[in-house]
């Protein structure tokens, strides 16, 4: 288990998705937040639309 899965909001968000956190990659939850496909969209995809946990973990720059 990685830090990322202790972490409450990655818990919150993949619950609210109705995935299992033990089950899910940071990769698959924010492809269910985009409405996207995984075997269909690449990370640099899923940045353009980023929710504030992927910018988080991707460490992208955010405009103020």
């Amino acid at each position: 288990m990685s830090t990322l899965e202790l972490d409450p909001a990655f818990v919150a968000a993949c619950e609210a998705h109705g995935l299992d956190p033990q089950k899910t990659n940071m990769f698959l939850l924010e492809c269910a937040v985009q409405g996207r496909e995984p075997s269909k969209v690449s990370m640099f995809d899923l940045d353009r639309q980023a929710s504030d946990l992927w910018a988080k973990v991707r460490k992208l720059n955010r405009a103020a």
